[in-house]
């Protein structure tokens, strides 16, 4: 909102204090003159203030145009007022309205990465969506919004609803006859979900092979006599990840272990059956809770190449703050000193080589942290770097390279 000097305000109010102040200037010595001149100068005041007040409510809504209409309109008043009393308010509140430039700038160009959000998602094709994308970090760039979450969206949103869709072809197919599964895994793959398609299949082997077993047992000559098999069914739980899934499993391959007969004993009647109902329902959950776990391995290492990319984006463009560079030329022209090696070194040098250090420094954090997300199979690697040392420039150091440098 326009705010205007005490003096002004009460010397256009109060004619007698204007006088001792001066403010509004010399008035005319007769009542109808100084009258005709407050007027016009409350009336300058106000469109003084209604222009202000536009521009303000402008920038609260990232109106840049409208923002500028408003200091163009205070500039016109000022190109043609008399009055140095009412110039120097103009004048203040030109410079007000220029203040808030920069942030009003900064929310506009928020407004256009929106606006090409909603074009974004309304694209067809994923050439568009992603050409749209760059677009949208340029402007946010540029305008010094954040970037972060922009370059890759589209593909995220891709992978979202790959997840979701396979997590539905995994859920389907547990619900399909078992002698179906084969043709609706074939038809998964085709559909281009080949990935998971491949371990539902791997794990319904493992469910069949244990089935098998199962039914062997069934056909034995003597039913009665013949134990069922549960080691092979009792290792594929232990195999799981730690969770109350595979708790329940344990305890209930505890139960069908105790029912079971050893070598040598009798079932008693239906306590057989009852086992064989056991174990298949057994099983079947442990293939589910592996099927699962797969998927949530799956999703994890898209999550570390995704993470990965991002990483590698940011390798492209390292940016170092400029007062993060002043402060390091400043700790090295303190710790070096002007005249290194006979040659005099300038202040701008030391900020060179401070912006140059940063800048390595950053990357190979940021190649660490790459090496690290990507794995290694030699264990030596993830060993903690001693103080000073980058952790990526320890992790590309061989044993025998670290052993000397502890050593001094």
């Amino acid at each position: 909102m326009a705010t205007f000097s005490r003096g002004l305000i009460q010397g256009l109010t109060n004619p007698s204090y204007s006088q001792n102040l001066r403010d509004v200037g010399m008035l005319a010595a007769s009542a109808p003159g100084r009258r005709r001149e407050r007027e016009r100068q409350l009336e300058a005041i106000t469109g003084i203030a209604t222009a202000t007040n536009a521009g303000v409510a402008a920038s609260q809504m990232s109106d840049l145009a409208g923002l500028n209409a408003s200091i163009s309109d205070l500039q016109s008043r000022l190109s043609v007022t008399t009055d140095p009393t009412i110039a120097s308010e103009i004048t203040k509140q030109i410079g007000t309205l220029q203040g808030l430039a920069p942030q009003t700038r900064k929310g506009a160009a928020l407004n256009s990465v929106n606006a090409l959000e909603a074009a974004r998602q309304a694209a067809e094709t994923l050439e568009e969506k992603r050409n749209i994308e760059n677009i949208m970090e340029r402007v946010a760039r540029e305008s010094g919004n954040s970037t972060e979450g922009i370059i890759g969206r589209t593909d995220s949103e891709i992978k979202i609803q790959r997840t979701r869709d396979e997590q539905r072809i995994s859920d389907n197919f547990y619900a399909v006859p078992k002698e179906n599964r084969a043709a609706y895994l074939k038809g998964a793959a085709e559909r281009g979900f080949g990935q998971i398609a491949s371990i539902l299949e791997a794990r319904e082997l493992e469910r069949e092979a244990d089935q098998i077993k199962i039914k062997e047992a069934r056909e034995s000559a003597d039913l009665r006599r013949t134990p069922l098999v549960v080691a092979g069914l009792k290792k594929r739980i232990e195999a799981l990840p730690a969770s109350q899934e595979k708790t329940d499993l344990l305890k209930r391959i505890e139960v069908a272990e105790a029912q079971n007969i050893r070598e040598g004993g009798t079932f008693e009647p239906g306590v057989r059956q009852q086992l064989e109902n056991q174990l298949t329902s057994i099983n079947d959950g442990i293939t589910r809770a592996a099927g699962r776990d797969d998927q949530a391995r799956l999703i994890v290492e898209r999550q570390t190449e995704d993470e990965i990319q991002r990483l590698q984006r940011d390798l492209t463009r390292i940016k170092i703050d400029d007062d993060e560079v002043e402060e390091e030329a400043r700790r090295l022209e303190k710790e070096k000193g002007t005249d290194r090696l006979g040659f005099g070194t300038t202040y701008r040098d030391f900020m060179a080589e401070a912006r140059q250090s940063l800048e390595e420094q950053t990357r190979e954090e940021i190649q660490g942290q790459i090496d690290r997300l990507r794995g290694s199979s030699d264990p030596g690697k993830t060993e903690k770097a001693p103080a000073g040392v980058p952790q990526a420039t320890w992790d590309k150091m061989s044993q025998e390279d670290r052993d000397a440098f502890n050593r001094g």
